[in-house]
């Protein structure tokens, strides 16, 4: 299964499955539904703001790397021919 096949699949999960719940956890923005969250909820939802925040903290040099072999990439793409 491609990558794009697997994400169109997902996009479609319901919230009633437990994937979907923890999806919708993850992905809530509303204060005021955080807030009502329960001590579970809260949990899951700490753990991704952790992960996306080590996430964040790369290295500067490699962060360096791949702006740089973005830049190659869009140069190479928009380039007139």
């Amino acid at each position: 299964m491609s990558w794009s096949e697997f994400c169109t699949l997902l996009s479609g999960i319901m919230p009633d499955t437990p994937l979907g719940q923890i999806v919708s956890i993850r992905a809530e923005k509303d204060p005021k539904v955080i807030k009502n969250f329960n001590k579970e909820q809260k949990r899951i939802r700490q753990e991704w703001l952790y992960r996306k925040a080590r996430k964040r903290k790369e290295n500067p040099k490699e962060q360096a790397a791949k702006w740089e072999e973005f830049r190659l990439w869009a140069k190479d793409m928009f380039s007139k021919k």
